[in-house]
């Protein structure tokens, strides 16, 4: 088809149009495909069609868009803008390219103002400093160099090479800085920043720090655990009942609850005695969601153990010292004969130096102490428990067996060893000063 008489050619015979009213290429090598009251002013700039829209750089290209009269408001701008040198508006409205090498894709009223800045889409979006970029959305700023908005809404990407990727309202000042969700805000610098749907902001703390704010917990999924390389620094606290600001660096401000890494050493912290009773336990849950305290510390040094609490071997595992809930004090022996029955009188066996021996003669002066657990009675310090034989009491309370064939054994009789692992009452007058020493002795 030929081009319409309204159309204007440049001075240089190398202008041309191609169809349209209204359309002007006035540069050499300027050249307008068609459309309305399109102007190709730079040299070979290109404008493929649409309205109203202007390519004035060298070598700058509008593909089309642009709104034709009557369907904008009067006097508002409506056309496609390429003002920079090898600029480039793909389509849509209102939409400028204005500096060397800038690039707007589409959507309406984006500004790519720097050199290589873009703005994929959306509205209202703004790449405004070298090298920015803006995807698309609604509203967003790109504006550190170097820097990245994603999409979304309301979202600034003001620091040196910062990034948003999307949401709304987010804010990276920070050079380096990330910051995603809602509200987040990594104002400092390397800083990244994580904040759920909650409205307030959530603003970074210090520098290259990687911060989250994630109401109902964070879960993570991995197969090989978290690592962490903190040196001589805390590993992870709760910010509460925090060091002062004069504390070395990396404890400054945090709070004193938490797992610490110290020099050659693991540290479980909680605060001093200065802010008042504070402690930590070890505790078990219910289904409830009540606990069951097992081990505890306060911050006077109190510690509490609920239940036994056994010491062993670090080469063999055997157990060394047990604390439990009896009441006597029992150590392992080895026995001649068969394992005694608990509340059994033993002796030293004179044959085999460190053993013990069942009791078989009366009035015995060394007897050693009496097989610990009768009734169920444990003991309350148990020294080399399941290593030997036999765990004997040799002080305390403990049950023993007792014969009352020779008399009636009433409370504060002595009591006599007499043959095979019984004891008697001791008959007055006689030999009669043979108790067990150091054994408190309760019959059953």
């Amino acid at each position: 088809m030929a081009a319409s008489a309204t159309n204007l050619l440049g001075a240089l015979p190398t202008g041309a149009v191609g169809n349209g009213s209204d359309n002007t290429a006035s540069a050499q090598g300027a050249a307008v495909g068609g459309g309305i009251q399109n102007e190709a002013l730079g040299a070979d700039a290109t404008i493929g069609g649409g309205a109203h829209n202007v390519a004035s750089g060298t070598g700058a290209v509008v593909a089309g868009g642009g709104v034709r009269d009557g369907l904008w408001p009067p006097g508002a701008p409506s056309g496609n803008r390429a003002s920079g040198q090898a600029s480039a508006v793909s389509g849509g409205f209102n939409n400028l390219a204005g500096a060397s090498y800038a690039v707007v894709g589409g959507g309406f009223s984006n500004n790519s103002t720097n050199d290589y800045a873009t703005v994929g889409g959306g509205g209202n979006n703004i790449a405004g400093v070298r090298s920015s970029t803006v995807a698309g959305g609604f509203q967003n700023h790109a504006l550190g160099l170097d820097s990245t908005v994603g999409g979304g809404y309301a979202n600034t990407a003001s620091g040196k090479e910062s990034t948003v990727p999307g949401g709304y309202h987010n804010r990276a000042t920070g050079d380096y800085s990330f910051a995603a969700g809602q509200a987040a805000v990594a104002s400092a610098q390397g800083s990244m920043v994580f904040a759920d749907s909650q409205a307030a902001d959530f603003v970074s703390t210090t520098s290259n720090e990687f911060a989250i704010r994630a109401q109902n917990g964070v879960r993570m999924q991995t197969d090989v655990g978290i690592h962490l390389n903190a040196l001589n620094r805390p590993l992870i606290v709760r910010d509460w009942d925090p060091f002062a600001d004069w504390a070395p660096d990396g404890k400054a401000n945090i709070g004193r609850w938490g797992l610490f890494m110290e020099p050659y050493t693991l540290v479980l912290g909680i605060p001093n005695t200065d802010i008042g009773p504070r402690s930590m336990e070890v505790a078990k849950y219910n289904p409830d969601g009540t606990r069951e305290e097992l081990f505890g510390m306060d911050n006077s040094g109190l510690m509490t153990v609920v239940g036994n609490l056994k010491l062993t071997s670090p080469t063999t595992g055997a157990t060394l010292v047990e604390l439990g809930e009896g009441l006597d004090y029992a150590e392992g022996f080895n026995v001649k004969s068969a394992k005694p029955a608990p509340g059994t009188v033993l002796v030293i066996d004179a044959q085999r130096p460190g053993r013990l021996a069942i009791s078989q003669k009366p009035y015995d002066h060394t007897v050693a102490g009496i097989a610990a657990g009768a009734h169920g009675l444990g003991s309350a310090v148990r020294v080399g428990a399941g290593r030997f034989d036999c765990e004997v009491a040799l002080a305390g309370r403990v049950y023993c067996n007792v014969d009352a064939s020779y008399g009636a054994i009433s409370p504060g009789d002595l009591l006599a060893s007499v043959q095979y692992r019984y004891r008697v009452r001791a008959v007055q007058g006689g030999r009669s000063s043979a108790p067990t020493p150091a054994i408190t002795l309760t019959a059953p």
